[in-house]
C-alpha cells in the first residue's frame, strides 16, 4: 500500500509492481497508511483531518474518523485491531474504536509527534516535540509515566517483540 498527495491509497502486487488497486475517498493529501496485525484492514491519515479504516480484500471504506484539528500524519492498529492511534500535526492525540468510530482518548495537548502500542495493547506510548515520552494504561485512560528523556522531538518509538525494552529515536540526535 502506498499513500499519495492526490488523496488516493494504491495498492501493489509485491512480486510484479502490478498496481492492482486504487483507493479513493481522501479529500486531500494522505499521509500514512497503516495495516492491522492480520493484514485485513488498512488505516490511512489524511491531510484533510480525518482517519479512514478500509477492508483491504474488498477496497471499502467501512469507517471513518472526524475530530483531528489538523493534518493526521500518522495512524496505527492495535495488537488487536480493536484501537487505531491518530497523531495530528498540531500534535493532537487520538484513540478510537477501529469499528464504532467513537472516541476512547483524546489528548489535543499531547503535543504527540510520535506513539506505539505496547505488545500486549495495554498501554500506549507517545512521544512528544519537547522530548517527553508519555504512557497511558489504556484499561483506565489515566497517563502512567511522564518524563522527558530527550531535548528535542520523538520522531520514533518502538517495543521490542517481548514488550520489555522501548527503543526512541530523537532529533536531539541520540
Amino acid at each position: 500500500l502506498t499513500a499519495g498527495a492526490d488523496g488516493t491509497v494504491r495498492v501493489w502486487d509485491v512480486s510484479t509492481g502490478t498496481e492492482l488497486a486504487v483507493w479513493r475517498g481522501h479529500l486531500d493529501a494522505v499521509n500514512d497508511v497503516a495495516l492491522s496485525p492480520d493484514g485485513r484492514l488498512a488505516a490511512t491519515a489524511s491531510a484533510h483531518r480525518t482517519v479512514r479504516i478500509w477492508n483491504v480484500a474488498s477496497a471499502l471504506q467501512v469507517c471513518r474518523f472526524d475530530g483531528h484539528k489538523g493534518w493526521v500524519l500518522r495512524a496505527a492498529f492495535s495488537p488487536d485491531a480493536q484501537q487505531v492511534l491518530s497523531i495530528s500535526r498540531d500534535g493532537g492525540l487520538m484513540l478510537w474504536d477501529s469499528t464504532h468510530a467513537y472516541v476512547l482518548l483524546n489528548d489535543p495537548r499531547a503535543r504527540a509527534s510520535s506513539a506505539a502500542f505496547s505488545p500486549d495493547g495495554t498501554a500506549l506510548m507517545a512521544g512528544a516535540r519537547d522530548g517527553t515520552l508519555r504512557q497511558w494504561d489504556l484499561a483506565t485512560g489515566d497517563i502512567r509515566v511522564e518524563t522527558r528523556i530527550h531535548r528535542a522531538r520523538i520522531s520514533r518509538i518502538a517495543f521490542a517483540s517481548g514488550g520489555d525494552l522501548l527503543l526512541t529515536t530523537s532529533y536531539d540526535g541520540t
